[in-house]
Order: C-alpha cells, then sequence, then structure tokens
C-alpha cells in the first residue's frame, strides 16, 4: 500500500506524540500487519467502537471503517488524527 502526504502540511519535522506504551509494545502484535490492522489492534486495546475512533479523531465513521479494511488510502492528516486520538505515532501506525 502506498500513502500520500498531504499537500497541505506544513510540517518540516518528525512528530511527536505523547505514546501509549501498552499499545505499542502489545505482546500479541505482528509486525507485519497494515495500518488498518494496527489502527484496528490499537481501537480494541482502547475498548473503542469505530463511532468512538471517528468522534475523537475528527475522521467519519466510514472513513475509520474503510481505513480499518485497507479500502482506502487514507491522506496523512486523517492517519495523523487518528493517531492522536489512539495514543500511538503516525509512523507506528504506517509501520515505519
Amino acid at each position: 500500500m502506498e500513502y500520500r502526504s498531504d499537500p497541505e502540511s506544513t510540517a518540516t519535522g518528525p512528530l511527536t506524540l505523547d505514546l501509549d506504551p501498552e499499545v505499542l509494545h502489545a505482546p500479541h502484535w505482528h509486525a507485519t500487519a497494515g495500518l488498518g490492522q494496527r489502527i484496528r489492534q490499537a481501537r480494541k486495546k482502547k475498548g473503542w467502537t469505530m463511532a468512538e475512533l471517528a468522534r475523537r479523531s475528527g475522521v467519519s465513521k466510514d472513513n475509520v471503517w474503510h481505513v480499518e479494511r485497507d479500502l482506502v488510502d487514507p491522506r496523512s492528516s486523517r492517519v495523523v488524527a487518528i493517531a492522536r486520538a489512539l495514543g500511538v505515532s503516525a509512523d507506528w501506525l504506517l509501520g515505519l
């Protein structure tokens, strides 16, 4: 899967976020998982529904559904919004 950069982004360096170590270091996590699988795993770890993630991230529930199933190539701004809501880094969600 390829990820498009957000042409409206003015970021010049790495994004710094408060990370949830329980999500990042989950023992059952597989390094080969894709973006959608990582989002789903982090969301379920928090006990959230897709609707709750959508509300907290400002991304529509439909978009969360499509992203979790790897059916869309989300804008970087949406990846960042979801990462912030989940307390993980966008790099981790992207598998970088």
